[in-house]
């Protein structure tokens, strides 16, 4: 994929495609470039997790 193609997508999409496809490389930093972002990755799954779950509890009281 070149970065036209890659235009229509939302910056997070881009960062996951770039994280499969080049995730192994260390870029000089001595540990490989998907290590470097494994972190935020799972606070923003967290993030949306609590932000679903907020919903829904907010929907059920207002039933």
């Amino acid at each position: 994929m070149d970065r036209l193609q890659l235009d229509f997508l939302g910056t997070s999409e881009t960062l996951l495609i770039r994280l499969a496809l080049f995730g192994h490389r260390t870029y000089g930093t001595g540990q490989p470039y998907i290590a470097l972002f494994r972190r935020a990755l799972q606070v923003n799954i967290g993030n949306v997790r609590a932000a679903l779950n907020h919903i829904a509890d907010r929907r059920r009281q207002h039933e």
